[in-house]
């Protein structure tokens, strides 16, 4: 998953802890300086900063931590960042990331549905 969509993901104040929490562990990736900087890298559309691919490791430690659930409806091969009456299973974000697309578990949070493409 890429930097900017981690960002996106984690965007609401306790989530942002959860990053600023896990990057401080891996200070030689420099994540956590990207952070840091969001507004200016953002600002000046930095790809190649807010391209990068967090580490899977990481990645997976940061999902763990945050208490997001995906809805998956099979009927309509579908994910849905609310529940409804389609979808049939409750989904953890790090169980999205494993299983999905990270582009379509990204726009989940962006439009609140996507397509449920597998990796």
């Amino acid at each position: 998953m890429k930097f900017w969509q981690v960002s996106s993901i984690f965007r609401e104040k306790e989530e942002r802890k959860i990053l600023y929490e896990i990057f401080s562990k891996y200070k030689e990736k420099n994540y956590l300086n990207s952070l840091e900087n969001l507004d200016e890298i953002v600002r000046t559309q930095n790809r190649k900063i807010l391209d990068e691919e967090i580490d899977e490791i990481i990645l997976y430690e940061l999902c763990a931590l945050n208490k997001k659930v995906f809805y998956f409806s099979e009927k309509d091969n579908k994910i849905y960042s609310f529940s409804n009456i389609d979808a049939q299973e409750e989904i953890s974000l790090l169980n999205a990331v494993k299983l999905f697309n990270h582009n379509c578990v990204e726009e989940v949070f962006e439009k609140t549905e996507a397509k449920a493409i597998l990796r």
